[in-house]
C-alpha cells in the first residue's frame, strides 16, 4: 500500500506457476506501469549475495561459517590487546609515546580500532546469526525446548497449512516466502511452524465477499505504520490479512479479517510475541541498518 497520500503507484505481488512476480499500479488509473519476477528485483540479487553467495544452502554455510570466525577473531583480538598489568580502559584508549618505535604505535592503534570497532561488528554479527541455518536452527530448537512460542501458534484456529518456499537468501522479505500469521518478527528461513488462520464458513446470503477496499475501510482506524502489506484470502475460506512491516519492530501489527463479514479474527502486536524475540527484534533491526529510521 501507498506510504503517502502523495504516493502515486500501488505494489502487486502475483504468485503463479512461474514464480512470484512484482507489478506497479497506477493508483488512479489501474495501468501496469511496471512488472519484473520477484527475484529478479536488484535489491533481492543483493540479498542473494549477502546471504548465500549464490550458491544456496551451501553458500550460506559459508556465509554462516565466515561470520561465525570474525566473532572469534575479534573477542580473541581484544584478549590480546588486554595487557597485564593495565586498566581495562586502555584497549581502547591505549597509551601512547611507549615502546620502541613506529611498529609499537602502529600495533597500538591496531588494537584501539579493532577494540572500538569490534562492539559494533560484534551486534551486527550476532544478531544477524538467527537467519543462517546451523545456529538460526538452533536457536529455534532452543526456543521450543523452553515453551517459546510465537503468537497463534497456540490458539483454537483452523490452520490452513500450504507448502513454503525454503531460502535462506536474506532478511525479512524472503523471495517467495509467505509470512504465515505474520507474527514473527524477522522470517528465519524455512519458517517452521507457521500457520494460517480460516475464515468462518460462508454466512447464508452473502452477496459476495468482502473486497480489499471493504477490508481497508474496516482497519482505517487502527492507523498501522507503514509499509503496509494486504494478503487476499487464500483458498476457498482464507482471510484477508493486514500486516505493517514498519522497520520498528515494536510498531508492527498483524490483524486477520473474515472474508464474508470482515469481522477481526487474529491480532497480534509486539507484546504478544515471547521475551526473548522482543529482545533480539531491536538488534535484527539494527542489523538491517533500519533500527534509526
Amino acid at each position: 500500500m501507498p506510504a503517502a497520500a502523495s504516493d502515486p503507484t500501488l505494489e502487486f505481488e502475483l504468485r503463479g506457476e512461474a514464480g512470484p512476480r512484482t507489478l506497479w499500479v497506477d493508483r488512479g488509473t489501474g495501468e501496469v506501469l511496471h512488472s519484473v519476477a520477484t527475484p529478479d528485483r536488484f535489491m533481492n540479487f543483493v540479498k542473494r549475495i549477502h546471504g548465500t553467495l549464490l550458491a544456496e544452502d551451501r553458500g550460506s554455510l559459508v556465509v554462516e561459517t565466515m561470520a561465525s570466525w570474525m566473532i572469534i577473531l575479534i573477542v580473541t583480538g581484544v584478549y590480546l590487546r588486554w595487557l597485564r598489568g593495565t586498566a581495562w580502559w586502555r584497549v581502547i584508549v591505549p597509551k601512547f609515546g611507549e615502546g620502541p618505535g613506529r611498529r609499537e604505535t602502529r600495533r597500538r592503534v591496531h588494537g584501539m580500532s579493532g577494540a572500538w570497532i569490534g562492539g559494533v561488528v560484534l551486534a551486527i554479527l550476532f544478531f544477524g546469526l538467527p537467519w543462517t541455518q546451523v545456529w538460526g536452527g538452533g536457536f529455534n530448537k532452543a526456543k521450543d525446548l523452553a515453551g517459546l512460542k510465537a503468537p497463534g501458534q497456540e490458539r483454537l484456529v483452523t490452520l490452513e497449512l500450504r507448502n513454503l518456499y525454503t531460502d535462506y537468501s536474506g532478511h525479512d522479505m524472503l523471495v517467495g516466502m509467505d509470512h504465515g500469521t505474520g507474527a514473527e518478527l524477522w522470517d528465519q528461513g524455512e519458517g517452521a511452524g507457521e500457520v494460517g488462520v480460516q475464515s468462518a464458513p460462508a454466512v447464508a446470503g452473502a452477496a459476495a465477499p468482502h473486497s480489499l477496499q471493504a477490508v481497508l475501510d474496516v482497519a482505517a482506524p487502527d492507523h498501522y505504520a507503514a509499509p503496509l502489506e494486504v494478503e487476499p484470502p487464500r483458498g476457498e475460506n482464507g482471510v484477508w490479512t493486514i500486516r505493517s512491516m514498519a522497520a520498528a519492530r515494536p510498531d508492527r501489527i498483524t490483524v486477520h479479517h473474515d472474508r464474508w463479514t470482515g469481522a477481526e479474527l487474529m491480532r497480534i502486536e509486539f507484546t504478544d510475541n515471547n521475551p526473548v524475540d522482543r529482545f533480539m527484534a531491536p538488534g535484527v533491526a539494527f542489523h538491517e541498518g533500519a533500527l534509526f529510521g
